[in-house]
């Protein structure tokens, strides 16, 4: 039999964000991963595994279809311990011509909540390199990624798709200058060191956010972005005591279940004496306990909250993807020759 390349999973158009986090892997367990994914699945030959904020998917290369994507599907329910009705009617599939697309049409960031977005790319190639490290990944897959990062960067060059400030930060920027008449006397806590999060407390700097407090589980990582920023390093075990300081608070941080829920920022409210506080939430699994927007003079905002802000904001990006997606097209007919 034929062997072809397969593509399946949940991304932000179809699944909410309740149900991808519980989907969701952290980096540092994908490789081993992969490795019971292979052993769960014997009818898939080759596989890697991309786990953003946007999309769990598992991509593959098989002789049996069928047989690869039931026992694919009975792996991420079982190793997530997520029952199957959770996440079946909003799960996707796509094979040989349809699967390189997707896959190229991912990497030009066409199929990113933010059109144009450039962290995809970053995200793609980690999720190839880790199926190589893991030993997952064949001839096949080593073909299909170089020529997914050969269509993006093809994209990137020819059009102006990523032309503008359009992106999850920036709207979660314009969040906080629709709350507060002025940004100059907040302060804003990060919890977590990674990138979406420094975007989105640069761009708060660059609008007169004075006090920046940073705390990651590596307290080196939070040192390193508080020299990058003028902030302020805060201990991952002890950083709920500067939550009353913060008027913005960003999550970005991976973890299992939320690291502040509303039994423990009630007092925080309190000691705030109820003034606003923003919660930007980046994180899949969530950082924040979704019952926090209850909660009087808070604001939360997660993920997909954000993605449906930057929808109101994209204008030329679009007209700009008809290109790239044309590119994308002839990109496809090209790689199957």
């Amino acid at each position: 039999m034929r062997e072809t390349i397969f593509i399946f999973g949940v991304n932000h158009r179809e699944t909410p964000v309740a149900v991808r986090e519980r989907l969701a892997y952290a980096d540092s367990d994908i490789v081993a991963a992969l490795a019971r994914l292979k052993q769960a699945a014997p009818a898939i030959n080759e596989v890697a595994l991309i786990s953003t904020c946007n999309r769990v998917e598992i991509m593959g290369v098989t002789e049996a279809s069928d047989r690869a994507h039931t026992q694919a599907t009975a792996f991420l329910a079982d190793d997530r311990s997520v029952d199957t009705t959770a996440f079946a009617a909003s799960l996707y599939r796509h094979e040989a011509r349809a699967a390189v697309r997707h896959l190229f049409r991912v990497g030009a960031s066409l199929d990113s909540m933010v059109v144009g977005e450039p962290q995809i790319l970053g995200q793609l190639k980690n999720a190839y390199a880790q199926a190589a490290e893991a030993g997952t990944a064949g001839l096949v897959l080593h073909r299909v990624f170089h020529k997914a990062f050969s269509v993006a960067k093809r994209v990137r060059k020819a059009t102006l798709i990523g032309h503008g400030s359009v992106s999850v930060s920036s709207a979660a920027v314009g969040l906080a200058g629709k709350i507060f008449d002025t940004l100059a006397d907040k302060t804003v806590m990060l919890i977590g060191a990674g990138q979406m999060a420094e975007l989105t407390a640069r761009n708060l700097k660059r609008l007169g956010i004075q006090s920046l407090l940073i705390t990651s589980r590596t307290f080196d990582n939070a040192v390193a972005l508080a020299r990058k920023l003028d902030g302020t390093a805060v201990p991952f075990d002890g950083f709920q005591p500067y939550l009353k300081l913060a008027d913005i608070v960003i999550g970005s941080i991976s973890a299992a279940r939320p690291v502040i829920g509303p039994d423990e920022f009630e007092g925080v409210i309190r000691e705030r004496r109820y003034r606003p506080v923003l919660l930007i939430d980046l994180g899949v699994p969530r950082n924040f306990d979704a019952q926090l927007k209850a909660m009087e003079n808070v604001y939360l905002y997660d993920i997909d909250d954000l993605g449906a802000v930057v929808q109101e904001s994209i204008g030329d990006r679009e007209r700009e993807a008809e290109k790239a997606e044309s590119i994308v097209s002839l990109e496809v007919e090209s790689f199957l020759k």
